[in-house]
Parts: C-alpha cells; sequence; structure tokens
C-alpha cells in the first residue's frame, strides 16, 4: 500500500493562473455526495451531517477532490471520466474510502464535475492528488467539518474559507 502521493510534475506551460473570477466561481460551487449519503458542502459553512459523516467514520479529515477539467480547461466526458477512474484507483492504492459526488455550479455556467469526497485523507495527501490529476483547486476538510478551498499553485496550498477574505 502506498503511504503518500508523489505528484506529477508539471511543465511551465501546465500551470493555471487562479483569477478572481475563477476563485468565485470555486467558493460558490456546492460540492454534492451522491446517494445515499447526499449532503452538500458549501465552503466556509459549518456542517452537522459531513461532521456527523466524520464521526461515524472515525476520521478527523477529508478532501473533495476531482480529475475532471484538469486547470479549469474543459475536457471532454471520455477524457474526464478516465482520469477520474484513475484518481478513484488511486484513493484506493491509498488505502482511503472515497464517497461518489458531484461538484456544482448553481448558477449552471460550468458544467459539474464527478468528484471523491475522501475520508480520512491528510492535506498533504489531498495536495499531492489535486497537483498529481492538475487541479488548481480542493475543498479541505478538518475536525470542525467547514469545507475551505484550498487553491494549489506551484509551490504551496493557501486556504480560503469565505469570499470576503479572498485576494488572488
Amino acid at each position: 500500500m502506498l503511504q503518500h502521493v508523489q505528484p506529477h510534475h508539471l511543465t511551465a506551460g501546465k500551470i493555471a493562473v487562479t483569477t478572481p473570477d475563477l476563485v468565485r466561481a470555486y467558493l460558490k460551487t456546492q460540492y454534492r455526495l451522491s446517494p445515499p449519503h447526499e449532503l452538500t458542502l458549501r465552503i466556509g459553512e459549518t456542517n452537522g451531517a459531513l461532521a456527523s459523516l466524520l464521526q461515524n467514520q472515525n476520521v478527523l479529515s477529508a478532501a473533495y477532490v476531482t480529475a475532471w477539467n484538469p486547470l479549469s480547461q474543459v475536457s471532454d466526458i471520455e477524457t474526464n471520466k478516465a482520469a477520474n477512474e484513475r484518481l478513484c484507483a488511486t484513493i484506493s492504492e491509498l488505502g482511503l474510502m472515497a464517497l461518489p459526488g458531484n461538484g456544482v455550479d448553481p448558477d449552471g455556467a460550468w458544467p459539474g464535475e464527478e468528484s471523491f469526497l475522501i475520508l480520512g485523507a491528510s492535506l498533504d495527501q489531498a495536495e499531492a492528488l489535486a497537483r498529481r490529476y492538475h487541479q488548481n483547486a480542493f475543498v479541505w476538510v478538518d475536525r470542525t467539518a467547514i469545507p475551505v478551498l484550498a487553491l494549489v499553485d506551484e509551490t504551496s496550498v493557501r486556504l480560503v474559507t469565505t469570499p470576503e477574505r479572498t485576494s488572488v
């Protein structure tokens, strides 16, 4: 079993610029879980159902990650599904539980993205997965069960909790 995930090294041409509009879009996205869990994560909002899920699964953290649309560039459905299958396999190799979901733009301006809530993932594991699958961001949840947006850049991850605190 793998202990950690090594991020794939991105070439200079594959680093996306995270614009204020893109950050706002990530912040308003509804990060939903599929049945039977049927709960929605919103950045900066306490979530009692999520707290119960973490407690019932005996984990202190989780990450909501996708492999769809790398670097926020729309890919075709087949490419996205194949990437997400690889992500699911990587999560399984880590020995973590992945609950399927869908990141949904409430305004409908961006297509929904199949995703996973990865129970028990550390922040480092989530960052490595985001880098490996060329994602600009993921959602991080610690034991407070308050989802936080994690923005990934070339060298670090910046946690953002509310639109008012966002500066890019």
